[in-house]
Protein backbone atom coordinates (compact mmCIF):
# COMPACT_ATOMS: atom_id res chain seq x y z
CA UNK A 1 0.00 0.00 0.00
CA UNK A 2 1.24 3.48 -0.84
CA UNK A 3 0.86 5.72 2.18
CA UNK A 4 -0.31 9.27 1.55
CA UNK A 5 -0.28 12.15 3.99
CA UNK A 6 -1.84 15.17 2.33
CA UNK A 7 -2.23 17.01 5.63
CA UNK A 8 1.53 17.47 5.84
CA UNK A 9 3.68 19.68 3.66
CA UNK A 10 4.82 16.66 1.69
CA UNK A 11 4.49 16.90 -2.07
CA UNK A 12 2.85 14.33 -4.29
CA UNK A 13 5.04 12.24 -6.57
CA UNK A 14 3.86 14.41 -9.47
CA UNK A 15 5.10 17.52 -7.63
CA UNK A 16 8.43 15.87 -6.85
CA UNK A 17 9.04 15.15 -10.55
CA UNK A 18 7.50 18.51 -11.63
CA UNK A 19 5.00 16.89 -13.99
CA UNK A 20 1.25 17.17 -14.41
CA UNK A 21 -1.06 14.40 -13.24
CA UNK A 22 -1.92 13.50 -16.85
CA UNK A 23 1.75 13.40 -17.93
CA UNK A 24 2.84 10.75 -20.42
CA UNK A 25 5.51 8.17 -19.65
CA UNK A 26 8.08 10.21 -21.60
CA UNK A 27 7.23 13.38 -19.64
CA UNK A 28 7.54 11.47 -16.37
CA UNK A 29 10.89 10.02 -17.46
CA UNK A 30 12.17 13.49 -18.41
CA UNK A 31 10.95 14.91 -15.09
CA UNK A 32 12.65 12.06 -13.25
CA UNK A 33 15.98 12.60 -15.04
CA UNK A 34 15.96 16.32 -14.25
CA UNK A 35 14.91 15.82 -10.64
CA UNK A 36 17.47 13.02 -10.12
CA UNK A 37 20.23 15.18 -11.59
CA UNK A 38 19.28 18.19 -9.46
CA UNK A 39 18.94 16.19 -6.24
CA UNK A 40 21.80 13.71 -6.65
CA UNK A 41 24.18 13.89 -3.65
CA UNK A 42 27.27 13.94 -5.91
CA UNK A 43 25.96 17.03 -7.74
CA UNK A 44 25.15 19.03 -4.60
CA UNK A 45 27.66 21.73 -3.66
CA UNK A 46 26.04 22.44 -0.29
CA UNK A 47 24.87 20.07 2.42
CA UNK A 48 23.56 16.85 0.96
CA UNK A 49 19.83 16.08 1.26
CA UNK A 50 19.60 12.32 0.71
CA UNK A 51 15.87 12.34 1.50
CA UNK A 52 15.12 14.51 -1.51
CA UNK A 53 17.02 12.13 -3.79
CA UNK A 54 15.24 9.11 -2.26
CA UNK A 55 11.86 10.83 -2.79
CA UNK A 56 12.73 11.31 -6.48
CA UNK A 57 13.63 7.62 -6.75
CA UNK A 58 10.36 6.54 -5.07
CA UNK A 59 8.33 8.87 -7.30
CA UNK A 60 9.92 7.33 -10.39
CA UNK A 61 9.35 3.81 -9.06
CA UNK A 62 5.63 4.47 -8.58
CA UNK A 63 4.85 6.67 -11.60
CA UNK A 64 6.88 4.75 -14.18
CA UNK A 65 4.81 1.58 -13.75
CA UNK A 66 1.22 1.87 -15.06
CA UNK A 67 -0.23 -0.43 -12.39
CA UNK A 68 1.40 1.26 -9.40
CA UNK A 69 0.64 4.67 -10.90
CA UNK A 70 -3.03 3.76 -11.25
CA UNK A 71 -3.14 2.53 -7.65
CA UNK A 72 -1.34 5.69 -6.48
CA UNK A 73 -3.84 7.88 -8.37
CA UNK A 74 -6.79 6.08 -6.76
CA UNK A 75 -5.28 6.46 -3.30
CA UNK A 76 -4.46 10.09 -3.98
CA UNK A 77 -8.09 10.77 -4.89
CA UNK A 78 -9.34 8.82 -1.87
CA UNK A 79 -7.03 10.68 0.49
CA UNK A 80 -8.23 14.02 -0.86
CA UNK A 81 -11.84 12.93 -0.32
CA UNK A 82 -11.01 11.86 3.21
CA UNK A 83 -9.59 15.29 3.95
CA UNK A 84 -12.94 16.95 3.14
CA UNK A 85 -14.71 17.78 6.40
CA UNK A 86 -18.03 16.26 7.35
CA UNK A 87 -20.76 18.88 6.86
CA UNK A 88 -23.31 17.32 9.20
CA UNK A 89 -24.34 14.24 11.13
CA UNK A 90 -27.91 13.08 10.73
CA UNK A 91 -29.87 10.15 12.05
CA UNK A 92 -31.47 7.72 9.64
CA UNK A 93 -34.85 8.62 11.16
CA UNK A 94 -34.31 12.29 10.14
CA UNK A 95 -33.58 11.48 6.48
CA UNK A 96 -36.17 11.43 3.69
CA UNK A 97 -37.02 8.26 1.79
CA UNK A 98 -37.55 8.52 -1.97
CA UNK A 99 -39.60 5.54 -3.16
CA UNK A 100 -40.06 6.78 -6.73
CA UNK A 101 -37.60 4.28 -8.26
CA UNK A 102 -37.18 0.52 -8.11
CA UNK A 103 -34.35 1.00 -5.61
CA UNK A 104 -35.53 3.51 -2.95
CA UNK A 105 -33.03 6.09 -1.69
CA UNK A 106 -32.26 7.73 1.63
CA UNK A 107 -31.94 11.47 0.95
CA UNK A 108 -30.84 14.53 2.90
CA UNK A 109 -30.62 18.05 1.41
CA UNK A 110 -27.20 19.65 0.96
CA UNK A 111 -26.55 23.36 1.32
CA UNK A 112 -25.47 23.47 -2.35
CA UNK A 113 -29.05 22.73 -3.37
CA UNK A 114 -28.55 19.09 -4.34
CA UNK A 115 -28.69 16.20 -1.88
CA UNK A 116 -26.80 13.41 -0.17
CA UNK A 117 -28.16 10.08 -1.37
CA UNK A 118 -27.61 6.38 -0.83
CA UNK A 119 -29.80 3.60 -2.21
CA UNK A 120 -31.34 0.82 -0.16
CA UNK A 121 -29.31 -1.74 -2.15
CA UNK A 122 -26.06 0.11 -1.35
CA UNK A 123 -27.02 0.07 2.32
CA UNK A 124 -27.85 -3.65 2.11
CA UNK A 125 -24.40 -4.36 0.63
CA UNK A 126 -22.76 -3.01 3.77
CA UNK A 127 -25.18 -4.79 6.10
CA UNK A 128 -28.11 -2.41 6.65
CA UNK A 129 -31.40 -3.84 5.38
CA UNK A 130 -34.24 -1.32 5.48
CA UNK A 131 -37.98 -1.73 5.13
CA UNK A 132 -39.89 0.46 2.66
CA UNK A 133 -40.26 3.23 5.28
CA UNK A 134 -36.55 3.35 6.10
CA UNK A 135 -36.72 1.32 9.29
CA UNK A 136 -33.90 -1.09 10.05
CA UNK A 137 -35.11 -4.65 9.43
CA UNK A 138 -32.46 -6.71 11.18
CA UNK A 139 -29.50 -5.31 13.08
CA UNK A 140 -27.93 -8.77 13.15
CA UNK A 141 -27.16 -8.54 9.45
CA UNK A 142 -24.36 -6.16 10.31
CA UNK A 143 -20.86 -7.57 10.12
CA UNK A 144 -20.24 -6.40 13.70
CA UNK A 145 -23.48 -6.83 15.61
CA UNK A 146 -21.91 -5.43 18.81
CA UNK A 147 -22.24 -1.88 17.49
CA UNK A 148 -24.93 0.25 19.09
CA UNK A 149 -24.61 3.02 16.52
CA UNK A 150 -22.97 2.85 13.14
CA UNK A 151 -22.39 5.67 10.70
CA UNK A 152 -21.96 5.79 6.95
CA UNK A 153 -20.22 8.67 5.20
CA UNK A 154 -22.21 9.84 2.19
CA UNK A 155 -20.91 12.38 -0.36
CA UNK A 156 -23.13 15.01 -1.96
CA UNK A 157 -24.15 14.28 -5.54
CA UNK A 158 -22.84 17.68 -6.74
CA UNK A 159 -20.37 19.29 -4.36
CA UNK A 160 -17.50 18.04 -2.21
CA UNK A 161 -19.36 17.97 1.11
CA UNK A 162 -20.10 14.77 3.01
CA UNK A 163 -22.39 13.78 5.88
CA UNK A 164 -22.36 10.98 8.41
CA UNK A 165 -25.62 9.03 8.35
CA UNK A 166 -26.06 7.53 11.83
CA UNK A 167 -27.93 4.25 11.98
CA UNK A 168 -29.11 3.27 15.48
CA UNK A 169 -29.44 -0.42 16.06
Amino acid sequence: MIRLDLNSDRKTYYDILSVKKNASYDEIRTGYKLAALNSHPDKQKTSVDHKMFLDVQKAWEVLSDPQTRSKYDRELIASKLDSIPIADEINLSDAMIDKSSDDPEVLHPCRCGDCFAITFSELAEIGFRLDENGGLLDGKTLKNSDLENASITIPCSSCSLKINLIVSL
